[in-house]
C-alpha cells in the first residue's frame, strides 16, 4: 500500500559516464533490455552496474567532478 506522504530522495556517489555516438541495446544482470541512442551517456555507477541517461537529463542528474 502507498503511503500518503511521499518523500524526497537524493543519490549521492560517483560515477563515469561516457557519450553514446551510436544507438546501443543491452541486457542488464536482471534481464531487463534497455536502449540508448545516440547523443545519450551510458552512465557506470561504482559497482558496475550501467544504464543510459537521456541528453537532455543528464545535466539535471549528473554533475562533473574536477580531475
Amino acid at each position: 500500500m502507498p503511503q500518503s506522504n511521499p518523500r524526497t530522495f537524493r543519490r549521492i556517489g560517483t560515477a563515469t559516464a561516457e557519450r553514446l555516438s551510436e544507438a546501443r541495446t543491452w541486457v542488464t544482470q536482471h534481464g531487463n533490455e534497455l536502449h540508448g541512442e545516440a547523443g545519450d551517456w551510458l552512465v557506470t555507477d561504482d559497482k558496475g552496474g550501467e544504464r543510459t541517461v537521456g541528453r537532455d537529463e543528464f545535466p539535471k542528474l549528473y554533475e562533473v567532478l574536477p580531475d
